[in-house]
């Protein structure tokens, strides 16, 4: 793989790494920018590969799914629960009680469940993987949420989706029970995240001017 092709694909799978945050977007996937809530959304500045901020979060979860040994310590199964149902807190509702992530799983390896097959499979086929994502987002997206529809309440989503992704990673569970209540099931998790609540909840800030 020639250094070029080796760096878009590291680009990209930061950005799928958050794909549940602000929705992935691969470079050169077709119709990839229909499914971007926010032209400065995360998933376009790094998209972009813009060296901000949010690419170098976004490198952080990218690397801690996918550039650590395979016996690190941090993947038990409490973290793929919560990772899991992480999954599911995402600016907009969705159709169905059903994560894109899991939906790709399901459609590429059979298995919606993040286990460390699962885990394993995505890192080695990014490519496929970002494209299966971006069919299930689009198919399963429903409304911006109330809270998400304004730079400072994406940015704030961001910072909170954040926060609950490095004390998963952290495995701090009292943080994770206080911010995340009820992780430890993600599938009852998405069905009760996913078509209801708004991002205000999360972070405290509105729509309102």
């Amino acid at each position: 793989m020639g250094r070029g092709m080796g760096s878009a694909c590291r680009r990209a799978g930061w950005v799928v790494a958050i794909a549940g945050t602000l929705v992935s977007v691969l470079p050169g996937v077709a119709g990839a920018t229909s499914v971007v809530p926010h032209r400065g959304s995360v998933s376009a500045v790094a998209a972009d590969g813009a060296d901000d901020t949010e690419q170098k979060l976004a490198k952080e979860v990218f690397d801690a799914m996918c550039s650590r040994d395979e016996d690190d310590p941090k993947y038990t199964n409490e973290w793929y629960q919560a990772v899991e149902s992480w999954q599911a807190i995402t600016p907009y509702t969705l159709k169905r009680s059903y994560t894109p992530e899991a939906a790709a799983r399901e459609n590429l390896y059979g298995q919606p469940r993040l286990t460390n097959d699962t885990r394993k499979a995505m890192c080695g086929g990014m490519t496929s993987y970002a494209n299966a994502l971006k069919d299930a987002v689009l198919d399963l997206k429903g409304d911006i949420r109330d809270g998400c529809a304004t730079t400072p309440g994406l940015g704030a989503f961001y910072d909170f989706k954040m926060e609950a992704f490095r004390a998963i990673d952290d495995h701090d569970w009292a943080k994770v029970d206080k911010i995340m209540p009820g992780w430890r099931d993600p599938a009852t998790f998405a069905e009760n995240t996913g078509a209801n609540g708004m991002c205000t909840k999360w972070t405290g800030v509105t729509d309102a001017a």
